[in-house]
């Protein structure tokens, strides 16, 4: 019986910067959307990895995406973006909050990845990881 494959943060973000986001189509990460079992929620957080890589944020950023942001991005409905919203918190993967970003006059939802749960998820997962083209 082979030994299973545990995976450090630092390999989880590695995985990350390499394989989210597509900038001009929409695109995810299929083994995203089996993480979270979820199509939408997949692709969700594939977005929010591809920004968290882009902006080069620090592990405890928060980013945020309106619904509009969310209909130019993925083409998600209002209802869609707050269903895979929904199903993200319910895992942990996410966290969120509603500030007011600096320049809009109303409050955005704001999203926190819990890079931890992220990581725990990616273990569980383990097997279905593809290998890496490194």
């Amino acid at each position: 019986m082979s030994t299973p494959v545990t995976y450090t943060l630092d390999q989880v973000l590695d995985f990350c910067t390499k394989t989210s986001g597509q900038k001009s189509r929409i695109s995810c990460f299929r083994f995203y959307i089996e993480l979270v079992d979820d199509f939408k929620a997949g692709f969700m957080l594939d977005q929010l990895l591809f920004w968290h890589r882009c902006a080069k944020l620090p592990l405890d950023a928060w980013i945020y995406k309106s619904h509009v942001d969310w209909k130019n991005e993925l083409a998600f409905k209002r209802g869609e973006a707050r269903m895979a919203t929904k199903h993200l918190l319910e895992l942990g993967l996410i966290k969120t909050a509603r500030r007011h970003p600096p320049g809009r006059d109303k409050p955005v939802l704001h999203y926190q990845i819990q890079w931890e749960r992220l990581t725990e998820r990616f273990n569980q997962h383990a097997a279905s990881i593809p290998p890496s083209d490194d």
